[in-house]
């Protein structure tokens, strides 16, 4: 059985952000990644940011979190960062939690967003 995804953060949406993440790590494994989110144009705005990777059959995809003061803020943080909107690569917002979304399989990338948008 896979370990839980426990993420350290005293955000108020943490634990939504943990049930996204172990949903999709049932299906895809996924590995915590160094991110010094607090270097990001907008970072004002983010409270705390997180990045896994999975290492799946498909090839890897990589996963952006981040929890917002507000989600006013998103727009701006996504535009600012170049957060790209292609096949490849996603983002969106549920409430103050920020998702991004990259791979060369848009089938992956697809899932990932679903799953954060509270899509089944």
């Amino acid at each position: 059985m896979t370990e839980k995804i426990q993420l350290k953060s005293t955000h108020p949406e943490t634990g939504r952000v943990q049930a996204f993440l172990n949903m999709i790590h049932l299906e895809k494994p996924l590995v915590a990644q160094v991110f010094e989110w607090k270097k990001l144009a907008q970072a004002k705005h983010i409270k705390e940011g997180f990045k896994f990777i999975s290492n799946s059959n498909e090839g890897p995809v990589i996963i952006t979190v981040l929890l917002c003061d507000s989600y006013n803020n998103i727009n701006p943080i996504a535009l600012a960062n170049k957060w790209a909107s292609t096949e490849q690569a996603k983002w969106g917002h549920n409430g103050c939690i920020a998702y991004y979304a990259e791979s060369q399989d848009p089938d992956q990338v697809n899932f990932v967003v679903q799953t954060f948008a509270g899509e089944e």
